[in-house]
């Protein structure tokens, strides 16, 4: 119960130190290449007095600032082995989630994707037991959107979000507070909130949302997903959903291959500008 009540209120402090606080400054160290097209870096950065990582994965020799894709990662049975491919390779985000960086990267997007407190190398362990741990996992995502400002080759003006099962519910929780963000894509919604009328507040504007989910998905009920995309259309947010036909929570093959550029089209269509576009 202590670590319950610690936790909540780390979420207010969090998102209100993050309104009024000065930016964390972004450290960023390459990895080591795991494709020959693109450039791999680790960004450290800091929130709640915690030492954060997050995976950057961009277009080698990119020419020009990127836009930026934050992805959201779903959950992991064993935080601290999120990322791990063996038991001695540290390849973030690991097997599972590995095509989201390549496939988003290689359509000319700069991809973030945050470990998020006490998973793989980052701090925070005990955070991770928490019955509210992804909405901690949001304020680690909003820490790390302000460390980014001044990154170099990033456009931190054309931000667009992307998120798989409890990622899902971490990107909704983001664009609540952040509001540059273009565009989002929800896969696969697995929430504790099965309501959230009463969590998405009608005066702040959303963004464009697309949502896709699996009509037998046995993870997250497609219900989920619906009841969200009601309440969104009732309030004039502009929504892209595409349920399908299939069982899988997380898309795979061809379906994998086509929701990405079905993702893509969606962001370049609501980048607002073409500057901010991939292309």
């Amino acid at each position: 119960m202590l670590r319950f009540i610690l936790g909540f209120c780390l979420v207010i402090s969090s998102e209100s130190a993050l309104a009024q606080s000065a930016e964390s400054a972004a450290q960023i160290t390459p990895l080591a290449p795991i494709e020959p097209d693109l450039d791999r870096s680790l960004i450290t950065y800091r929130n709640d007095g915690l030492r954060l990582n997050a995976l950057l994965v961009r277009p080698k020799n990119a020419n020009r600032s990127l836009p930026i894709l934050l992805a959201n990662h779903g959950f992991h049975p064993d935080p601290p082995r999120y990322g791990f491919v063996d038991p001695e390779r540290n390849e973030r985000p690991g097997k599972y989630y590995g095509a989201i960086p390549t496939s988003f990267a290689r359509r000319g997007y700069a991809v973030i994707m945050a470990d998020y407190r006490g998973h793989n190398t980052s701090e925070g362990y005990d955070f991770t037991r928490l019955p509210n741990a992804p909405d901690l996992y949001a304020t680690d995502v909003l820490a790390l959107l302000r460390a980014l400002k001044n990154v170099e080759g990033l456009r931190s003006d054309c931000v667009f979000v992307w998120g798989h099962s409890m990622g899902a519910h971490v990107s909704l929780r983001t664009i609540q507070t952040y509001d540059g963000v273009r565009a989002v894509s929800l896969w696969s919604l697995a929430s504790p909130i099965k309501d959230w009328s009463m969590t998405l507040d009608p005066a702040h504007p959303l963004p464009p949302v697309a949502i896709r989910h699996s009509v037998g998905d046995p993870v997250a009920p497609v219900a989920n997903s619906r009841n969200l995309e009601s309440l969104l259309r009732s309030r004039g947010v502009n929504v892209d959903s595409r349920f399908e036909n299939s069982t899988l929570h997380y898309f795979e093959g061809e379906l994998f291959e086509r929701t990405i550029e079905s993702d893509t089209q969606f962001f370049s269509a609501h980048a607002r500008d073409s500057s901010c576009s991939k292309n």
